[in-house]
């Protein structure tokens, strides 16, 4: 029996890859040794390229397709089978990118009629002048049917707006898709008509595909007919290089008639300016006349942040129905299945995305939604998340022969779940969907040896870049800064923050001239590096010149709301957050406000007590003696806590005293206290006036943190900074998880501790982290003694990941580490542990808690 609100349909799964698609792709691998002069020779009689002649020809196949170093081709999936026509994504050397289409003689003839960019005009109607409309697939029913059909739909929208809910939504589309519905697109065939010739623009599609300065000869006159593609070319050179207002005046205010470039460069600025009504009325216009798999993504990311939000869910189940094979529709939509509480197809939608093309287990753990899936126990096998080394999903290559892709000599072929990876040199196609035609002997590869390939790419070209920069080469092409901000990408999410100085420096010339990004990433790394003063002037400096230009920037304006946190000014951190969540009002910006709000308000009636190296601060509430209570207990438990965290230099330890109730509203229920990334303990004491041992174990917790920041310079890993809190606390009774979680088979391998505690996405995950990193640290102290644990926190303080600290102390890698972790924890370790409880509130003044007269 169905559950209330749901239609029986039979759920939708990725097409298969057609044998034009599997030519197509050898076509493109084709071109990467060949050149031009590979389609040439596969030009269909009929073609008008052909018409052209072999030279004029061969140019226009070129302006269309870019160049061959560098560049990344995938393969898209088409809103219907059947189709003469394959499409590819490409992004080319300069981080602009394109749709490029070929269209066959037939479904049987993989000659090519016929080549199209986005800056080409769409096909025409038979027998008129206007651009191909997009006509429904509808199935074959008897009129009856399909008015019964009609009737039937026109109820379930009336009941849905009676009753909404995101389970009518889905049995409204399966309806509309099961009754041929006009939202399942395909174009019509057009007839063979004249090229639309770009020849005479090369020299600009050549500086915006490649990162080279735009040529002189690109304001040159041009035909009429090829202005407007100039202009927008022009656009999207200035687009890739940051200038966002030369980039919207080159784009023709007109928005019917124009080519599909338009639309979706109207986009891109309007998403850039977080004008998302505007963006995905110009996507959707770009995904009707090019209806690839991407751009139909696209359009549900901008619908979900529109006013029409709810259209999102629709726009995703029509785009599921066309079976694509990119992982990223399936993962979305498990997203939304989880947020409706639809456990089973939640969980289906998972594993299908999962097995196109696994997520890593950091993008896994720190997204709410899948990490909660990832728990259950009957999937949580699945990811490897007991394995300290990167799964790897197999997928066999067809054993047929004649489904193999034929690769031209240097081609390697990899797969990472059912996406097909082929290179040489630096040209990548991916096709995802492609297992199906891996070349025998294709290896596997994990999510993240997949995600190295390009960081890899992008670091190794660090020195030569930073060469160029200080030589001034690299400002004369913007090919390079794009390589310095991919490589400076690279750079902090490995948290190698002298070497994002380094770089960012080298490409930086001013707040007003350099790419914000890369003025961002300098500011943070001088931020990260304890250049405070000159972090926040940088971020002042580039905060002012994107407001100047009228550009929502909410996520500088929360980094520089952080930065004055940091040092104590709460009054403009909230003013600044709170501009950040007017822009966008995510629940980040909207917390983070009301948290610099509390502390902004403690600050403006706070009582502040000076002791060396130590500041408590406390509303007037907790009167005058609770706060030189705590201040005894704090200098107290620094003198124990150093045993384990030594404090060389000290520096002064900020303690600020919130009443429970304003605590528990910005920071939650479950928390007893915090330690931001400016280093100051909060903890909700102010109004409890209390030193039972349970509150002292939390704000010893809290202050092993703040020693521990001050100790690493801020640079210790979260599985350290939680482990070594817990292993210093007093009194807590910590219990062994390893042996339990083993026989459950839920164990986290050690690398896995990092990606949760960092995404803090799911809380019984969180919970078993918390629990083995206490216990990683008892390992570590059993094992290499106190001494250890110091050699380890001054390697952190020198900037050394995880993986580099460990080795240099212990000795192992990562994997050996996780293994005699898991044996000591297993076989040496005690049951439980704990230290000896020191009872603060019988020691001290016990007259102070003998509850006074109002």
């Amino acid at each position: 029996m169905l559950a209330d609100g749901e239609v029986h349909r039979t759920e939708p799964s990725p097409r298969a890859l057609e044998p034009l698609e599997r030519a197509a792709v050898e076509l493109v691998a084709q071109f990467a040794d060949r050149g031009t002069q590979a389609w040439w020779d596969r030009l269909a009689d009929d073609s008008s390229l052909r018409a052209l002649g072999r030279a004029n020809a061969l140019r226009e196949i070129a302006v269309r397709l870019g160049p061959r170093q560098g560049s990344k081709w995938t393969l898209e999936t088409p809103a219907r089978s059947g189709s003469e026509e394959v499409m590819f994504a490409v992004e080319f050397p300069s981080g602009a990118e394109d749709r490029i289409t070929i269209e066959f003689a037939s479904a049987d003839d993989a000659r090519i009629r016929a080549v199209r960019c986005l800056a080409d005009p769409p096909p025409t109607e038979p027998g008129t002048d206007s651009p191909a409309t997009v006509a429904p697939v509808r199935r074959e029913a008897p009129g009856s049917a399909v008015a019964a059909a009609g009737l039937v739909a026109f109820l379930l929208v009336a009941w849905i707006a009676v009753r909404p809910s995101r389970a009518r939504w889905g049995a409204l589309v399966g309806l509309l898709v099961a009754c041929g519905g006009d939202s399942v697109r395909q174009r019509r065939d057009p007839p063979a008509e004249a090229i639309f010739e770009l020849r005479d623009l090369s020299p600009l599609r050549d500086a915006l595909t490649e990162g080279r300065s735009a040529p002189a000869t690109a304001e040159a006159a041009v035909p009429e007919t090829l202005d407007p593609v100039r202009r927008l070319w022009a656009s999207q050179l200035e687009l890739v290089a940051g200038h966002l207002e030369s980039a919207e005046a080159g784009i023709p205010a007109k928005e019917t008639g124009s080519v599909p470039l338009a639309d979706l460069l109207r986009a891109r600025v309007a998403m850039a300016r977080f004008e998302f009504d505007r963006a995905a009325k110009s996507l959707a216009r770009a995904a009707a006349a090019v209806p690839a798999e991407s751009l139909r993504y696209e359009l549900v990311l901008a619908t979900m942040a529109s006013s029409e939000a709810w259209r999102s869910e629709v726009e995703l189940e029509l785009l599921l129905e066309t079976g694509p094979r990119r992982a990223e529709p399936w993962l979305h939509a498990a997203r939304f299945a989880v947020e409706a509480g639809a456990d089973e197809r939640s969980e289906s939608l998972l594993e299908t995305g999962w097995s196109l093309r696994p997520m890593t287990r950091e993008e896994l753990l720190t997204d709410v939604a899948l990490a909660s899936l990832a728990a259950r126990p009957g999937l949580f096998p699945l990811f490897g998340l007991d394995r300290a080394e990167a799964p790897v999903v197999e997928v066999r290559p067809s054993p047929a022969s004649e489904t193999a892709t034929r690769l031209p000599e240097g081609f390697s072929a990899t797969l990472c779940g059912r996406e097909l990876r082929l290179a040489r040199g630096d040209f990548e196609i991916l096709v995802p969907g492609g297992a199906e035609m891996a070349p025998p002997g294709t290896r596997g590869e994990s999510a993240e040896s997949r995600a190295s390939h390009t960081e890899r790419r992008a670091t190794e070209s660090i020195p030569g870049l930073i060469a160029l920069a200080k030589g001034g080469a690299a400002g004369l092409e913007p090919r390079f800064e794009r390589q310095a901000i991919l490589a400076l990408r690279s750079l902090a999410r490995a948290e190698d923050w002298p070497r994002v100085l380094d770089l960012a420096s080298a490409f930086f010339r001013g707040a007003g001239r350099s790419h914000p990004e890369i003025s961002r990433y300098r500011a943070v790394a001088l931020d990260r590096q304890g250049r405070g003063a000159e972090a926040l002037e940088a971020l002042i400096d580039l905060a002012e010149r994107e407001l100047g230009l009228g550009r929502p920037a909410p996520d500088l304006l929360a980094e520089l709301a952080e930065a004055l946190a940091r040092q104590g000014d709460h009054e403009r951190a909230f003013r600044l957050a709170e501009r950040a969540a007017a822009q966008i009002p995510i629940p980040r910006f909207q917390l983070e406000r009301e948290q610099y709000r509390v502390s902004r308000d403690l600050g403006r009636e706070s009582r502040e007590l000076f002791r060396p190296g130590l500041e408590v601060r406390s509303p007037r509430l907790s009167g005058d003696r609770y706060p030189e209570q705590i201040a005894a207990v704090l200098e107290l438990e620094r003198q124990r806590i150093a045993r384990w965290i030594p404090q060389g230099r000290r520096g002064t330890l900020r303690v600020e005293l919130y009443p429970l109730r304003s605590f528990l509203s910005v920071y939650g229920f479950d928390v007893g206290g915090v330690t931001l990334s400016d280093g100051r303990v909060r903890v909700p004491f102010a109004d409890l006036r209390s030193l039972h041992p349970k509150l002292v174990a939390i704000l010893s917790h809290e202050l092993a943190h703040a020693m521990l920041f001050h100790a690493t310079k801020a640079r210790s890993p979260r599985w350290f900074h939680e482990g070594l809190a817990q292993h210093v606390e007093m009194g807590t009774g910590r219990i062994n998880p390893i042996p339990e979680l083993a026989r459950q088979g839920r164990v986290l391998a050690f690398p896995m501790l990092e990606f949760v505690l960092e995404g803090f996405a799911e809380p019984a995950l969180v919970e078993i982290a918390y629990a083995e990193s206490a216990w990683v640290v008892h390992f570590l102290e059993a094992r290499w003694g106190v001494n250890g644990l110091h050699r380890l926190q001054a390697e952190f303080a020198r900037g050394a990941a995880t993986a580099e600290a460990l080795r240099e102390v212990t000795g192992l890698g990562l994997v050996d580490f996780d293994r005699e972790f898991r044996r000591w924890a297993s076989e040496e370790a005690p049951a439980a542990r704990s230290l000896e409880v020191r009872d603060y509130q019988g020691e001290l003044d016990p007259r102070f808690f003998t509850p006074s007269r109002r």
